[in-house]
């Protein structure tokens, strides 16, 4: 009986320290649970800002170039079409044709004949010649407009196949491309 009257107080004593700390874990959880569903309740108040993304509108050539590429022994023969955000207004291009056709021209002449032969090059192109014509296309108050608001929940999820992820030129096609 002794052995048994040394076991039992060891059990006893086993059992008041797991129940001691049972409670305080139960609360522990309970407030961390109430934490976070008042701080989600709060998220939830916010009215989430609809942004579409942009819709295609027309597109729009522009004439046939010869480019002499960057090093002299190269040459591009290329035709760009612009596709651009829908409502964009055609006698707006037409305005800053000789501007377009220029900023055109000036991307692909720093080009060299081996930065425009894969097909990620030309994608990575096709971005840059979009971002110098925009810059060119868009609006003498937007620049300020985007400084003020650089909010990632504010930006419209555009398709990957987009060359911008704004207008007014959101994609760029080589309707016809050929280097010598």
């Amino acid at each position: 009986m002794s052995e048994e009257a040394k076991e039992a107080p060891v059990a006893a004593e086993g059992k008041k320290k797991g129940g001691s700390k049972l409670p305080m874990i139960v609360a522990l959880v309970m407030f961390l649970a109430g934490g976070g569903f008042f701080v989600m309740k709060g998220k939830g108040n916010a009215a989430p800002k609809k942004v579409e993304a942009p819709a295609l509108g027309a597109i729009e050539p522009v004439k046939e170039m010869l480019v002499n590429l960057a090093g002299g022994t190269s040459y591009l023969k290329i035709e760009v079409a612009l596709h651009m955000v829908k409502d964009f207004k055609k006698e707006e291009l037409e305005k800053s044709k000789e501007a377009v056709t220029d900023s055109i021209l000036l991307c692909l002449k720093s080009k060299k004949l081996s930065d425009i032969q894969s097909p990620e090059q030309l994608r990575s192109l096709k971005k840059e010649l979009a971002d110098d014509v925009n810059k060119i296309l868009e609006p003498k108050g937007a620049e300020k407009d985007k400084s003020k608001d650089d909010s990632k929940d504010d930006k419209p999820k555009v398709p990957d196949d987009f060359d911008s992820e704004k207008g007014p030129v959101l994609k760029v096609y080589f309707t016809s491309f050929a280097t010598q």
